[in-house]
Formats: C-alpha cells, structure tokens, sequence
C-alpha cells in the first residue's frame, strides 16, 4: 500500500473528496487543499474529484528543483477565469514542452492553483531570436529582499563576478567551456531592492512582478533575454531553485520581451548558487533532467517495462545531480553545440572507434550505436577527461565518467531528460528496486571491460585510454547458445517449465531473469526426481496473485525468451462499431472500425476473430475470419474450424471474405480493429457481424454480436486507380477506368480546375473515363481534381522549376492519435524527391508543413480534438502514398 493512502487511512492526512458533490469545506481545509496541489499533486487530484478542471491554451512552464532530496514538479502557468493559474505536476513532464506551447492539463483546480495528473501538447509556440542556444546571452540578475527579514543576500560584487568573470571559475567561463565557444554570458547585477512585502514559494509569479516592478526604474528590460532573481530563503520552500522552460513573454514599462526567467531561493552558500543557477540556466535551454536508469537484475531490458528511473541520478551531468558535470553528449546535440555525423558518429556495424574525451574541441566525441538491426533503439557512448587548463581543472567534483565509457539510452523523441545506465553487477532485484531501496552504482564501462547487451547481439568494449581518447570496440552477433524459442504465453496459475538451449561445443553460459516471479536454473538438476538435459533452462514461474497480465524476459547468452503470463480469460466488450448498422450497398467494399476492450484488464488479445453470417434460411454459406494482432496475417474459412489464407475466396459471398484488414492497440486493453468487407450479394440479403477475443493459448471466448447489415441495390462508381497521381508539366490525353455496379448504374464526373478537361462527362455502367490535361507552363506545381460521382481524384501536376519525384516510401504507414487533439510527424523516405506535396484528405487533420532533416523529409500535420466517444480514421497523402490517421475517442464530458 502506497505511504499516502495508509496516512489517509489513518487520519494523518485530512479527507478532502467526501463525494463528487461537493463537499462544504472550512477555510483551514481549503487552505490545506491547496497546499496539498503544490506538495502532492496526485494525491491532490485523487483527493478533491468535485474539483476536476481541464485547461487548453498557451502556457508558461517551469521546473522547480529539489536536487537534495531528488524531487521535480513542472508548473504550467496561464490566465484562466481573470486568474494567474499555476498548475503543479510531479517529475518532469514525459514530454518535450516549453514556454509558449499550448497545452492540454487535466487535474483539480482551486481557484489559482492546479495539481495536474495529466497534460499534452496540443500546438508548438514559435521559439524566439532571445532563446537561441547559441551566442551571446544577455542576462540581468536582480537582487531582491523582503521587508523586515535579516536573511543576508550576497554581495553585488560577488554575483557579478559569479555570474560574468572572465579569468575564473563562472558561470559564463563554464558555459563558454562546455559549449565549445558556441554561448557566452554578458550582462549585470542589479539591486538589491527591498520587496512590497514577503512572498511565498506559492507566489512565484507574484514574486517575478515584483521584482520586476522594484526594478524596471533601472533596468531597460528590451536589453535583455535572460533574467535571474536571487532572493533570501524562503522556509519550508519545497524548491531551491526554478527554471523556465525556454522563452515567453514578459511584461514590463519598456514593453514586452521575450525572456527565460530563473528565481533563485538563496540559502547562505555561493557555490551552491552558483552551481544550481548554471542547473537552471539549462532548464532555460529547454533541456530536461539527466536520470540514472535502472532495471531489476540486470543494466538494460528489452524494453523500459521496468524501467526505475532516478531523477538527478547522473552524477556526471550538469542535469542531474552533479556539480559542474558537463552536460551529456545527447544534450549538447539538441543545442546545436556538437553535429551529427562530424562530431557525433552513428555506428550501425561493427568495428573499432576512438572517442575524444567530450571536453576536447574537436574529434569524434560521442558515438550513437543501434542496439540492433531493424531497431530504433539507439545507445550514446562518451567519454570524460578534464583538459589541462581547463577553468573547471581541480574544482572539487565528481571522478564519475573520467576513467571509462558512458551508456546512455537515447529517449523518446518527445521525452527531454537523459538516461545514463546502471552497469552495476545484477545484485538488486526486483522488490528492492519497487520499494525505492538504494545501492551503489557503476556509472561507467572501465577499460579492459566489455559490456554485453543481454537482449540484442550488441557487444561494447573499452580499451586503453590514450592522450586523444578511448578506444572502443563495438560487435554484433557472437552468440555461442541461445533458447529454442522466442516468446510463450502461459495461464495464471504456477509452471515449472524445460527451455531447450541450442549450444555450440565448449560454449559457457548462463541462464537469467529480470523478474522476480520467474526464476531460472541450468539443467542437470532434479525436477520431481527427474534429471534433465544439460542443454536446457529450468524455469519456474509463480501464480498470478493478481487479476493482471504481467511480462518478462528470460535471457541465455544474448537470447532473449519473452514470457507473457496472463490473468483470468477474455471478457470483450465492443465500446462502438462503425458504422452501427443500417445499409451494405452490394459490390461494394465498405469499411468497418471495430472498438473492442478486454475488461479484465489481462491485455492479451492475440488474435481477433469475425463472423459474417446470412439471415437463416440463405444458400449462402458462412464465412470466417481470423486476424492475428501480432503476426498480422488473415485467415479466412467457411466453416469456422479450419482457417486457411485467402485474398480471393471463389465460394460463399462470391467476394464477401475478401478483405483488407489493421488493428490498432492505443494501450494495453483496448483493440481498434478496421477492416473493409466486400459484398456481392443479393439485394435484402442480410448480414449479422460477430466478433469474439481469442487468448494467447489460441482459445477464443464467447461470440458477441456487432451489427446487422442489409444488402441492397445501390449504384457506386469508382475510379479504378489512386486517388492521388502525379502528372509531368506537359499536356497529355488520357483515361481511367470506372467501375460501376450494380447494372445498370449512371455516374457523372467533372472538373473543378479549368486546366483539367473531362471528355467523358456521363456514363453507365463500368467503362473509361476520358480527360485532357494542358501544359502547365508557370514555375510551380498546381493541383486539381476530377470528381466520378463525388469521390475526388486528385492530380499534382508539375511546373517548370520543380523535379518529378521517382519515389516515396512511408515508414510506418499509420499511426495511433490522441483524441484530445494535438501535432504529430510522419517521416517519409525518397528518391531523387525532395519536399513532395502532402494534403490531407479529412477536415479535422491539417498538413502544417513538410520539412527537412539531415536524412530524412517530415511531414508535420495537426488533429482537432475527438468530439465523438467513438475513434474516428483520417488520410493523408504524402507524394502520393496513403498515409492512416486513426483517433482515439474524445474526452467524456
């Protein structure tokens, strides 16, 4: 039981729920409740549910610091019913956000203060010239004390010389240093001023106006883009310092500036100013924090399942706990301060590299190492050593990263921090690390050692340490053993299992787990009396003691065996179905979207199975599917025992089982199954959808009716090619064909661009539709359509300066959105393309832009929010491919 339910439980924290009404509350209570947001803001949301709040706009973010007892909360500030609302949320957002963004955050809300338990980027502010990474940084600091207090602040001279020296030990010197040359600090301290009156932790925002106010008669704020205010030691402040994430506007007499704020909570120590305000300053920078990243038993998992990440845990980084540790080599990469592919070298194959030490100004100082083929797992290796005459040389630090390798795990694309690797000995396990319970830890790879991936064929070697760096090998492959099997799934109750292991002859090795509840051994050992095969793995796997799927993997040499253990059977449920039934139009290909949810929660749906069966009494015969959700295979038969592959079936619904099918998983439970069914059936002839869940062990559950559809007559004519195609800038006379069904069935078609000339403006029945294009003799490309009975067909033609582009590939060709709105990327991959035409086909998805990368194009699109509790499919075309947009359903109201 989690500590703070235990206190609820025993009194210790008042009741502040008491039913989704509302409940009366005292001053005190209400007093106690906001101090509750600010401290704790899970327990706060969970505490007041009358009080729930969403908020979508712009949004200043900061993060406040509580290095020493390793404790983060990101504030979201904006204007919300005529109130400066500050929204709190524990640890750093797990998602790349800055000042100026807008925003999505759900929690409680009590008049100005917010706990957030949830929050997303819903739009992307502009960065500003002021919030560059690079060159001169224009910073004022403002001393400011509070009336009647004998808190001391330190000198003007001090922080001048703390903040801006040139031949010592600074903040700009250690900036200048880190950065190459690329940043240096200029600027000037002001004050000290006395305050109105004493502030708060809680009033950080009341505390900047003011000191902005006992400032501006001497400061021209357009002079500057950085500001720092330095005021005495607030007591009981849960923070010692906070940094805004990038730039927003800020206001003052001489106008409005776009400026990074940091507010600094001085407890009597220079150098510990010094050292967290250079913390902060990186906040400013837009970068998160650098994390220690654990997993139990071993230093790296298949996947960040079990990932304990430690917040400021990276000793060797300016952005964790660090004092005067550079920043990682991926952070400097985001700045800008070191380049892809000169300074940071992408290794994909084996071979022997040497990495300068990070400090140095130039050479290959970071390598960024797939962890397999075919994965988008990437590892940064660096190393550290101090440069003779380097202004940080014999500061008292940390020794962390001076004798060896680095590993970090390359985050997220939307996550800000870092994430160093725990190479310690596989000592901790798995309810040590739930609990929180410390241990000491190998931060680096020492030379001589090699580290060696226990779920991939990657192999890491440090070698000597020379003058211009370490020499590091990396390998693939090697493997001498490895388990007969790559993945199982068993029921909730206990197994004791024998793994075959294929070895080389003299082959050495050993058999591990990450999980507690699974426990390995290697053969020849008594099971029941039995003994059993040198050449296998004995592995036994506890009951389930909960109603949950859980998973793990079991390793032999660098053989991964991944164990899926799940709770109680299927009990599918179908949330809606898309259409919900009505009309099938016969000889035509109709979508449906399937909505299905395991409400057990076990998370195993591996294989989907659909029924399409007549109206009783039809000669028809039945017809089956099944859809493996992993394998993505499609299986159809008629008569629901045995399933073969089909794309063609010539018998039953003459067409009805051919279909084209994709699942979604947007989480654990909840399956998004699409699929469009071709039917040529006769018209009134009926058909009743059923879909049922099967398990892991390949067992299906209960069938449960979907929907009913009717057949009937209904003219369709389409276009019998893409419905996007490119044309070169000549004129040219050409055709398509239509379908058409049933017949007899009229279809028109039309143009609505003049340089698009439909010659065969009606028809009946299938046959060809003639067209004309002219010469595009302007310098761009231009677009146009032909409609055949409303459905468009879209032509780019090109102009005289453009490229025909010979190919576009996609990668994937969907994706998953949220249904609360926001921006997403879509990367595209080309031939002698560059940046092709991108349009979206649906009005609530907006192509923004389609921009380069060093290998790559991406196009940048924006979704609306979801008004629907049902998902909802959308369509790109990006150079002519069709890219599937499905969107979760909305937000309930």
């Amino acid at each position: 039981m989690h500590g703070w339910k235990l206190k609820l439980m025993m009194g210790w924290l008042p009741c502040l729920l008491c039913g989704q009404s509302g409940p009366a509350r005292s001053a005190a209570e209400l007093d106690r409740l906001k101090a509750l947001m600010r401290q704790s803001p899970a327990l706060a949301v969970e505490s007041a549910p009358d009080l729930r709040d969403v908020y979508e706009g712009p949004a200043e973010v900061s993060v406040a610091d509580d290095i020493e007892h390793g404790a983060s909360t990101t504030i979201y500030r904006f204007r919300r019913d005529g109130l400066d609302v500050l929204a709190y949320q524990q640890s750093s957002p797990a998602l790349q956000v800055q000042c100026g963004d807008r925003v999505r955050v759900e929690g409680v809300r009590l008049g100005d203060t917010m706990a957030v338990n949830r929050a997303l980027v819903t739009g992307r502010g502009a960065d500003g010239a002021s919030c560059s990474t690079s060159g001169e940084q224009r910073v004022a600091v403002i001393l400011a004390r509070f009336p009647g207090s004998s808190a001391q602040l330190p000198a003007v001279s001090s922080v001048q010389r703390m903040m801006f020296d040139e031949s010592a030990l600074s903040v700009n010197t250690w900036y200048r240093e880190m950065s190459y040359g690329k940043i240096s600090l200029s600027g000037q301290v002001f004050g000290p001023y006395t305050l109105d009156r004493a502030y708060t932790c809680a009033e950080s925002n009341q505390l900047r106006t003011a000191g902005i106010r006992a400032a501006d008669r001497d400061i021209n704020f357009q002079q500057f883009d950085r500001y720092v205010l330095i005021f005495p030691y607030i007591p009981g402040c849960s923070w010692g310092g906070m940094g805004s994430l990038g730039c927003s506007d800020l206001q003052s007499e001489d106008g409005t500036v776009q400026a990074s704020w940091v507010w600094m909570n001085y407890g009597g120590s220079l150098g510990a100013l010094q050292n967290l305000l250079m913390h902060e300053f990186g906040h400013n920078l837009r970068l998160g924090h650098s994390r220690l990243l654990r997993f139990p038993g071993t230093a790296l998992e298949a996947d960040d399942f079990r990932a304990v990440p430690v917040e400021y845990g990276d000793s060797t980084a300016m952005m964790g706990e660090s004092r005067l540790g550079d920043f990682a080599a991926v952070q400097k990469t985001q700045l800008g301060w070191l380049e892809q592919g000169t300074d940071v070298l992408s290794v994909e194959g084996e071979g022997s590299f040497k990495i300068a030490p990070l400090g140095n100004d130039s050479g290959t100082r970071a390598l960024r190492v797939r962890r397999k083929a075919a994965s988008d797992q990437w590892l940064w290796l660096e190393h550290r050593r101090w440069r003779e005459g380097s202004i940080t040389e014999g500061q008292n630090r940390t020794s962390a990263g001076m004798n060896g390798v680095l590993i970090r795990l390359e985050a997220a694309p939307n996550e800000t921090w870092t994430n160093l690797l725990d190479l310690s000995p596989p000592s901790l396990d798995e309810a040590r690390l739930d609990s929180g319970v410390g241990s000491g830890s190998q931060m680096e790879l020492q030379p001589g050692a090699t580290w060696v991936d226990p779920h991939s064929d990657l192999a890491i070697h440090a070698g000597e340490i020379g003058p211009d760096g370490i020499e590091v090998t990396v390998t693939y492959g090697g493997r001498c053993a490895e388990l007969d099997a790559g993945a199982i799934t068993l029921s909730s109750e206990s197994h004791e299992l024998l793994l075959p292991v294929t070895a080389d002859e003299g082959c050495q090795w050993e058999a591990s787990s990450g999980r507690s509840w699974m426990r390995v051994a290697r053969g020849v050992e008594n099971v029941e009396g039995v003994e059993v095969p040198a050449a296998s793995v004995v592995l036994h796997v506890d009951a389930v003691p909960d109603d949950f799927h859980r998973n793990g993997v079991v390793s032999v040499g660098r053989r991964t065996l991944r164990v899926n253990q799940r709770g109680p059977d299927h009990d599918l449920e179908i949330l809606s179905v898309s259409p919900p039934g009505s009309t099938l139009p016969a000889g035509t290909s109709v979508p449906f979207l399937f909505y299905l949810r395991d409400r057990n929660g076990t998370g195993d749906m591996q294989a989907i199975q659909l029924s399409v069966l007549p109206r009783e009494g039809s000669a028809a015969a039945p017809c089956y599917f099944r859809y493996s959700t992993l394998r993505r295979v499609i299986e159809v038969s008629y008569d629901g025992v045995e399933y073969r592959e089909s794309e063609s079936p010539t018998t039953g619904f003459a067409g009805a089982c051919a279909l084209e099918a994709t699942t979604f998983q947007p989480n654990s439970t909840d399956l998004i199954f699409r699929f469009s069914l071709l039917f040529a059936g006769e018209a009134g002839e009926t058909l009743i959808l059923s879909v049922r869940a099967e398990d892991a062990n390949g067992v299906p559950g209960p069938w449960v009716k979907a929907t009913e559809m009717v057949a009937v007559n209904q003219c369709r004519a389409l276009p019998i090619m893409d419905y996007f195609m490119y044309l070169s800038g000549g004129g040219t006379n050409n055709s398509m064909p239509v379908k058409s069904s049933p017949s007899p069935c009229a279809w028109t078609a039309s143009s609505d661009s003049d340089w698009i000339q439909v010659g065969t403006p009606a028809g009946s029945d299938s046959g060809d539709l003639r067209f004309s294009i002219a010469p595009n003799t302007g310098p761009a490309n231009r677009e146009g359509r032909i409609f055949i009975n409303g459905t468009p067909v879209r032509f780019v033609q090109f102009g005289l300066e453009e490229v025909q582009p010979y190919y576009v590939t996609l990668r994937p060709t969907e994706t998953v959105v949220s249904g609360l709105g926001g921006v997403a990327t879509i990367a595209y991959y080309y031939g002698l393309a560059d940046l092709v035409p991108a349009v979206s086909e649906d009005a609530w998805l907006q192509v923004i832009r389609v921009e380069r990368s060093a290998d790559r194009r991406e196009v940048v699109f924006l979704f609306e929010q979801n008004p629907e509790r049902t998902p909802r499919l959308g369509t790109l075309v990006i150079g002519g491919r069709r890219f599937t947009v499905l969107q979760e359903a909305g937000p309930a109201e």
